[in-house]
């Protein structure tokens, strides 16, 4: 079975250390790491293989569009599924163009 290394990106650490906990019993993932913003991603890429990402959109110092867009000049084989508590179109539409996989709204159900 293959397993998938993870990235976590949110400036809102109690949300990333809950989906941490969550995706960490899952037998198909084995490494996760985490990010606050879109810079520290931008690093933490360049240091790990990662397979999946799981972007927020708004955050501090760089948001999740421009490092979505980034992260895709450098690796195209790149899994980024965007996170938001937004359900606007406008969100999903920035996302979307900026070539994500998914989109989900944080406060969705784990069902």
């Amino acid at each position: 079975m293959k397993s998938y290394n993870i990235i976590l990106v949110d400036d809102h650490a109690l949300f990333r250390s809950g989906l941490h906990l969550l995706l960490d019993n899952l037998d198909t993932i084995n490494n996760i790491y985490e990010a606050s913003n879109g810079i520290e991603f931008l690093s933490t890429i360049d240091k790990f293989s990662v397979d999946i990402v799981l972007m927020d959109i708004d955050m501090p110092k760089m948001d999740g569009v421009e490092a979505t867009q980034k992260a895709l000049e450098k690796y195209l084989g790149l899994k980024i599924i965007a996170l938001s508590m937004y359900g606007d179109e406008e969100y999903y539409y920035k996302m979307i163009n900026a070539v994500v996989k998914g989109f989900l709204l944080k406060d969705s159900d784990i069902n």
